[in-house]
């Protein structure tokens, strides 16, 4: 199934009302089925599917349920996912970004702005490039490693497997390491 909804690039003034055109979709599917998702703007909820590609340009992003894979582009505004089954994979340009309840492991990819929140991941946490905001991961099954960090704290709790995050003389307070 493939649907595309487009507005139009017009003025749509009529008199001194200023108005602009807007659109409200609710579309549903079989729970669980696989999703590819390509949103220019605007708020997006997504619930209860299978593997999930999607890429967003701006507005908030959600993800409550699947049952697989999890992989998102995003270019801003924050982003939720929560009770994914697989792997979480994300780009993202700004905007924060909240974890919970993942089977798999979590990487982020490349993020420039907002914070990186993780709770409940069973796999591992990575994060391969960060630009700015802190980094707080709670609760991961395995690894936490941070490879690249720009400005933010990073903090850490209850990781089961080991831990590899930029040092302390670079500015960085990490909880969980001793002092």
């Amino acid at each position: 199934m493939f649907i595309k909804a487009d507005i139009p690039d017009q003025n749509w003034r009529s008199g001194d009302d200023n108005s602009s055109a807007a659109l409200d979709l609710v579309i549903q599917v079989p729970q669980g089925m696989n999703a590819d998702i390509s949103d220019g703007s605007g708020d997006l909820k997504v619930l209860n599917v299978g593997s999930l590609d999607a890429s967003d340009g701006s507005g908030h992003f959600s993800v409550v349920g699947a049952a697989g894979t999890v992989h998102i582009t995003d270019g801003s505004g924050n982003l939720l996912i929560e009770n994914v089954g697989g792997d979480v994979t994300v780009n993202d340009g700004s905007g924060d970004i909240t974890v919970r309840n993942v089977t798999g492991s979590f990487t982020v990819e490349s993020d420039g702005s907002g914070s990186i929140y993780a709770t409940d991941v069973r796999g591992s946490v990575i994060v391969q490039s960060d630009g700015s905001g802190e980094i707080d991961v709670n609760r991961v099954g395995r690894d936490f490693r941070v490879e690249s960090k720009g400005s933010g704290s990073i903090d850490y709790t209850a990781v089961s497997g080991q831990v590899d995050v930029p040092d302390r003389r670079r500015g960085r307070y990490h909880r969980g390491e001793e002092r």
